[in-house]
């Protein structure tokens, strides 16, 4: 009957959605998503016979009534990414070919027995129900069930909601006996969790293969709550690149430097990390001076060596120098020495503060003043704010190519991170042409004002910027990760990043030498600057060298191709300090022994003398034998120091330990990142203790550093098991 009215209503003209069933005629129902191509096949006067029907579904395409296809059951029960459907409109072979090299299913090699499908809800019946008569490791569940609450960002509340504990009770009573439906016992449960692992941490510290360097930096959650974040970066026992979080501290009282060192000192010493100590990685901002000046009255640190300077801090320092540093109204001389800085920083920083407070009108005029990047910013956000607008632009979009597959939006830059004004760029100049069509009709209608009207000026300037930024991008994306294979993140980036630099800025300067004033000639000469004085700071640090020197891709061979026309004394200082710490190294690691023998020199036989070598070849020392042979180009510098660490011991233990450290501190913000994801405005009443806690133990799961279950009982008292008792179905 409904396949006859299925017929009729098809016949009456109206639209398929009324009438087109999904159900075939043994039951099936076509609901996945993964086969909204295709409908029912029609009802057949006579079975076909063929026995792979028994496996499979008669399916039509949606578009082509005259097609037939075959769909395997056993595929679509088993979820695949993709249904196993085959045409057999003019033959079944492909059909048969699956069965058998898929399944293993030939017709007459066994009984075909036709294959029932399970409904999903029956399925998850079952399984449950077979749960049910298996036992529950008490430790187990709650080591997952801690797992899941800070991998998953989860609440107190959602932790232990009642709800929860009903849907754990459906599929096991004593899953729902074990669960914890108070805020506090939740709290105790994860806070009790880090105490049992940090024993594992600790041990982890201690096998480290280098010496243990640190990053830190302050940040303020959305709630407004002060915390001072610390990472540990050491080579561990198997000489891989370990990062551990060492804390997220509450800081009270006064959000001063002093503070924070008083903070960093505690969290060292819980470790027992001091006399370990290699170097210490932040921002720019002088209160992280501060912190370290505080820290060496607490233990014993050199500085300003041990004091190195985030590689990603530098670089939005310049971009920002270049973006928000000028304006139209004060453009400087091409001279650098005429640029004042800290006008300039004190520029910068007046009107990013100034975007959030500034009405609309009074923030379109401010970024007038900008030149062509004010009129960027002011027509993607004129184009923005409308809906209508935004599809009339994808309309232009569409009438330059009808067969575009993707109509794209305008990024804006918000007005404060550089890099999302690299992506404005590049978007605007990617849709040039659909922006000066959209542009010239908004202005013939009277909505886009003229002053923020895109011309061929600065379309040139805006794709001279858009590339002057390009390298800026591409040194934050490399050195922003974690150098697991001694590169993309290394310290011997710093550097090497920052000559390059200054490098494409010094050209840049030259070619703008004579043109007038403008915007983008000033932008150069600030983000040189910038850049110039943070470079000249390293050679406060002689780690930045270091780092070089132990790339076995580079030595002493970067320092005199880049620095010997500019600066051979230079150079020649980096060899001797090379030297000098190499023998300080040696002493420690391979102690000199007594060259004078006990009882003093012996006559010699007449034989011993004869045969005496009167003059003996000097040999090399481990530093001139890495520095004159000859190495092939190496991809990973960790995993070569690690095969030469019988060859070079004391310079692979020197590599080992610049190795460690990171380029810039962007462990500290990914941790800043997570942990507003636990502390917002929605959960403001989460302490500082619990935030820290569910970060220490979701950042040493993620590293691998602890193993929460099975518990570890060396490092922890008499491990208790539990296990309940198993549960009869009728006892439910």
């Amino acid at each position: 009957m409904r396949d006859d009215l299925t017929t009729i209503f098809r016949d009456s003209g109206l639209p398929t959605s009324l009438y087109q069933s999904r159900t075939t005629q043994t039951g099936f129902r076509l609901d996945d998503p993964r086969l909204s191509l295709y409908i029912p096949s029609p009802p057949t006067k006579e079975l076909n016979p063929s026995w792979i029907w028994d496996y499979g579904e008669r399916l039509t395409e949606r578009n082509n009534p005259a097609s037939r296809f075959w769909m395997c059951r056993k595929c679509f029960d088993s979820r695949p990414s993709r249904v196993s459907v085959y045409n057999i409109s003019k033959q079944t072979s492909g059909a048969l070919k699956h069965l058998d090299q898929k399944h293993g299913l030939v017709k007459g090699a066994a009984k075909v027995t036709p294959l029932k499908r399970k409904n999903p809800f029956e399925a998850m019946v079952q399984r449950v129900e077979e749960a049910r008569l298996q036992t529950i490791n008490a430790d187990e569940w709650r080591a997952r069930f801690v797992k899941w609450i800070v991998m998953d960002n989860l609440s107190l509340r959602q932790a232990s909601s009642q709800h929860l504990n009903e849907l754990l009770e459906c599929c096991h009573p004593s899953a729902g006996e074990l669960h914890y439906t108070s805020h506090n016992s939740v709290r105790s449960l994860v806070q009790s969790t880090v105490e049992q692992v940090r024993p594992q941490v600790t041990q982890k510290l201690h096998m480290a293969r280098s010496k243990i360097s640190f990053s830190f930096d302050a940040w303020s959650s959305r709630s407004h709550l002060p915390f001072l974040g610390i990472y540990a970066h050491f080579i561990d026992e198997d000489y891989r690149l370990a990062t551990c979080l060492l804390g997220l501290k509450h800081l009270e009282g006064r959000h001063t430097g002093e503070n924070m060192g008083d903070v960093l000192s505690k969290v060292i010493k819980s470790y027992d990390l001091t006399d370990r100590i290699g170097w210490f990685v932040s921002d720019n901002a002088s209160s992280n001076d501060t912190t370290l000046r505080r820290l060496a009255t607490h233990m014993v640190i050199d500085l300003p060596e041990m004091r190195l300077r985030c590689l990603g801090h530098i670089l939005n320092l310049a971009c920002q120098a270049m973006l928000h540093g000028t304006d139209a109204e004060s453009f400087e001389h091409i001279d650098v020495t005429d640029i004042d800085m800290e006008a300039a920083d004190e520029k910068a920083r007046r009107f990013l503060n100034s975007v959030k407070t500034m009405s609309e009108e009074e923030l379109l005029k401010q970024w007038r003043r900008k030149g062509f990047y004010g009129k960027a910013h002011n027509f993607v956000v004129y184009v923005n704010r409308s809906p209508q607008r935004i599809q009339r632009f994808k309309a232009k979009q569409r009438e330059l190519d009808d067969n575009a597959p993707f109509l794209y939006s305008l990024l804006a830059d918000g007005g404060v991170r550089w890099n999302s004004a690299y992506a404005m760029f590049e978007r605007l100049i990617l849709l040039k042409d659909a922006v000066t069509l959209f542009q010239s009709d908004e202005v013939a209608s009277g909505e886009l004002e003229h002053e923020d009207l895109i011309t061929l000026d600065d379309w040139r300037d805006m794709t001279d910027f858009k590339e002057l930024l390009e390298p800026f991008k591409e040194a934050t994306m490399r050195t922003q990760g974690r150098a697991h294979d001694g590169t993309h993140g290394a310290l011997w980036e710093w550097m090497t990043e920052l000559e390059l630099l200054l490098t494409i800025l010094e050209n840049k300067r030259e070619a703008l030498l004579n043109q007038p004033p403008s915007f983008l000639r000033t932008s150069v000469n600030l983000a040189w600057n910038k850049l110039k004085i943070y470079y000249e700071l390293s050679d406060q640090t002689f780690a930045y060298r270091l780092a070089i020197v132990m790339n076995p891709n580079y030595r002493y061979d970067w320092f005199d191709e880049h620095w010997s026309g500019r600066a051979p004394h230079e150079v020649r200082e980096v060899k001797r300090r090379t030297q000098e710490l190499f023998n300080e190294y040696r002493s420690e690691i391979q102690p000199i022994p007594d060259a004078q023998p006990r009882d003093g020199p012996r006559e010699l036989s007449r034989y011993e003398e004869f045969n005496k070598v009167k003059k003996r070849k000097k040999v090399k020392s481990e530093l001139e034998r890495y520095l004159t042979t000859d190495i092939e180009e190496v991809s990973d510098v960790l995993a070569w120091w690690r095969a030469h660490q019988a060859t070079y011991p004391v310079l692979s233990q020197m590599a080992f330990d610049v190795l460690a450290v990171p380029a810039m501190s962007a462990e500290v913000e990914r941790l800043f990142s997570s942990a507003g994801l636990v502390i917002t405005e929605r959960r403001a009443r989460t302490l500082p203790d619990l935030a820290e806690d569910n970060q220490l133990l979701k950042a040493w799961l993620k590293e691998g550093l602890i193993t929460i279950w099975p518990s570890t009982a060396s490092l922890t008292t008499v491990a208790t098991t539990t296990t309940i008792a198993t549960l009869e179905l009728n006892s439910v």
